[in-house]
């Protein structure tokens, strides 16, 4: 069970703090290697059945469910057989010893590091991990009390782990099973404490028997499904180090499935990042697995948010293909559910479609892209002004008309706009030009509309075309003096004076209604 994980996943470990269980890993995106463990794993995520037999023994992509079929009765008429013996009617270490070793001559044959359960079952070889799940097993049907105890690179079993404390050894033939005598507890208590890795204030504390639980039954208690964890988690590091990282990871959901550990998230992480690395967002997994990334919860988000800007920069700017990468934010979109990454992305993702499209002079399709980035973050100033210039850029060519529909549209969706004195000059502009083209049309109804709107959105900061604005002063107060209303028409005057002093316009149509 030794292995090594390859250093650049250590770089993630450092900005892992903690991680959430909740919907990290959904059966939908689980990837099988047979039907045997499809049909298997779920049953157990559906229905909760725990079959450990055939959960052990479905790891292995060669399993069927002919061979699952003959394990499964090799072991039942092992368990008869074994049910009959006197032997188990001994006391406890004695019970013990003579199941070790009727199990361990019946099944095993050859201990191998690397190796599935199926094989005990196919060749008689085996590793701590499938024969501890082995004898956990025939432990379960004989109702005998036991638990697994997980080191770093090692596990085993305590049979009557309140009492008697019978060690199972699953890798040492010879001396496999240690039973604690009350002697021996003492023995090896007092050596701890004359190396003094027991104080001496413990030693007056505490009884021996406390003492032995915490120096020598320490290691990590598990149960026989969280070994099933363990048993993914050792086919994924195999698999890493064939160089296989998406199948590492796989390994990794269903090994969180049954062991949701600190070793087992960081192990999932390291592997996406790893991909992510090696891949360079070739292919749409990559987008998949960056999803993933944001379900861990704690994991800082900046690192996320960073990994996806370096996908736009690598599809959008290094490889102009900007189609790929629309698929790749579909997916991401529908498929990330934290409301913080959500906007990010989304700003991200449009700022950037937008900006090369901007640089193109594509400007009417930058501005349906900045418009979603505006959406996702209002306040950034940035992105308004982007927006505003873009939709200027879009204007340039179109009627009057036309641009004022355009303006009171953005004026309707994103009202906090009129604080930008651009925006607001675009639009005061506009209405300016309708309201002198109704009163010069006669259309005094119209006329006067827009003549209010320009007055209620004039500001003396904005930038008003002032030759725009003496000429629609000028034609409504001519229509008006035509009409007899002379006074009216001065007034008129005087209202764009108020707003342009100096207009040479307004200053000769003035002199000429007295």
């Amino acid at each position: 069970m030794n292995f090594r994980i390859p250093s650049v996943f250590i770089l993630l470990f450092t900005f892992l703090n903690a991680y959430s269980q909740d919907s990290l890993v959904y059966k939908s995106e689980l990837q099988y290697n047979s039907d045997l463990e499809k049909e298997i794993i779920d049953k157990y995520i559906s229905e909760g059945e725990t079959d450990f037999v055939g959960l052990f023994f479905a790891l292995d992509p060669e399993a069927t469910s002919q061979s699952y079929k003959v394990a499964k009765k090799s072991i039942e008429s092992f368990l008869n057989e074994l049910s009959t013996n006197k032997a188990l009617g001994k006391k406890p270490e004695k019970k013990i010893k003579f199941i070790y070793e009727e199990v361990h001559d019946h099944f095993f044959d050859q201990y191998l590091a690397e190796n599935h359960f199926a094989d005990i079952f196919e060749n008689g070889k085996y590793n701590c991990v499938s024969a501890t799940a082995l004898y956990g097993i025939f432990f379960e049907q004989l109702n005998i009390p036991y638990t697994v105890k997980e080191r770093p690179t090692h596990v085993y079993l305590v049979a009557y782990p309140a009492a008697e404390q019978v060690l199972v050894e699953t890798t040492d033939p010879q001396f496999g099973f240690v039973n604690y005598s009350d002697n021996s507890k003492q023995e090896l208590v007092n050596q701890l404490a004359k190396a003094k890795l027991i104080s001496s204030s413990e030693m007056r504390t505490q009884t021996t028997e406390e003492l032995f639980r915490k120096y020598y039954l320490s290691d990590e208690d598990i149960n026989l499904t969280n070994l099933i964890g363990i048993q993914y988690m050792n086919d994924a590091i195999y698999r890493i180090m064939n160089e296989d990282v998406l199948g590492a990871f796989q390994q990794a959901e269903k090994a969180w499935l049954f062991y949701p550990s600190d070793k087992t998230i960081n192990f999932w992480l390291a592997s996406i990042i790893q991909y992510l690395v090696d891949h360079e967002y070739e292919d749409i997994v990559s987008a998949d697995l960056l999803v993933r990334l944001g379900r861990a919860g704690k994991l800082d988000q900046d690192l996320i948010i960073s990994e996806f800007s370096r996908m736009i920069n690598i599809l959008l700017v290094d490889k102009n293909q900007p189609e790929k990468l629309d698929a790749y934010y579909e997916l991401i979109e529908t498929k990330t559910n934290d409301a913080k990454l959500q906007i990010e992305f989304a700003y991200i993702y449009n700022y950037e479609r937008g900006r090369i499209l901007y640089n193109q002079a594509k400007y009417s399709e930058g501005l349906s892209f900045f418009r979603k980035a505006y959406e996702a973050k209002p306040q950034n100033q940035d992105i308004n002004n982007l927006l505003i210039n873009t939709l200027a850029k879009t204007l340039f060519t179109s009627s009057n008309e036309e641009a004022l529909v355009k303006l009171e549209e953005f004026k309707e969706i994103y009202p906090a706009l009129l604080e930008n004195n651009y925006f607001k000059s675009m639009l005061a502009n506009t209405y300016l030009v309708q309201f002198g083209k109704y009163f010069d049309l006669k259309n005094e109804k119209e006329g006067l509309k827009y003549k209010l709107l320009f007055e209620e959105h004039y500001d003396p900061e904005l930038s008003i075309d002032h030759g725009n604005l003496g000429r629609a002063y000028s034609i409504t107060a001519v229509y008006y003096f035509r009409k007899g209303y002379t006074a009216k028409a001065r007034s008129i005057l005087n209202e764009g004076l108020n707003m342009s002093p100096h207009n040479h316009e307004l200053l000769v149509r003035k002199s000429m209604i007295r």
